[in-house]
This record gives structure tokens, sequence and C-alpha cells, in this order.
């Protein structure tokens, strides 16, 4: 498990993100994938390596995107979580089928 924001600095570089020069004291503003990375990744079990993948996963999401979805959004773009994720159906697809017209999934 990760515990602090300084733990996925290099996983988020890998991604393309950029990360702030302080990863515990930044604004969430000027750094928007970076916030969305901590508050996903950190504090679950997952397995070993999740987050270089789970990085690459937010790194998709353009600006906007990224300050205007939920975490759904990037459950079913394919961050891994440990946390049990349910939604309707109808709802899901909804999701995937914006997740595809902006290229994050595949069609």
């Amino acid at each position: 498990m990760l515990c602090y924001p300084s733990m996925l600095v290099g996983p988020a570089k890998d991604a393309g993100m950029e990360t702030p020069e302080d990863p515990e004291d930044f604004s969430s503003y000027d750094y928007p994938h970076f916030q969305v990375f901590c508050v996903l990744q950190l504090g679950w079990s997952m397995r070993p390596g999740a987050h270089f993948d789970n990085a690459k996963v937010i790194a998709k999401f353009s600006e906007e995107q990224v300050r205007s979805v939920g975490k759904m959004h990037f459950f079913l773009a394919g961050f891994e979580t440990s946390e049990l994720v349910d939604i309707e159906v109808e709802a899901k697809c909804k999701i995937i089928k914006e997740l595809r017209e902006w290229g994050i999934l595949d069609k």
C-alpha cells in the first residue's frame, strides 16, 4: 500500500503527468492529474506495480476531462482498485461510450 504522494511521483512522470516540486504540498488546480492519482491511489491495497498502470490510465484523460469526471470513469477505463465498485448497467454503458468517444478505450 502506498501512503505518501511522494511515492507516486515516479509512476506519474513515467506516464507523462506533470508533477509538483513538493508532492506533499501542492495546488490541485495546477496539477489535476496528479491530484486525482493521489486521491484514487493512496491508502488502497493493490497488486505490486498497479500504481504504474494506474498512472497511465489517468494520463489518458485531458485536463478538462480529469477535472469533470467521477472516479467511475477512471475505474472503467482500467484503473485498478481494491474498492468494491457497484454501478448500474445503464450508467456503466453510458460511461464506456464516453470513454470510447474520447479515445481512452478502444472502440
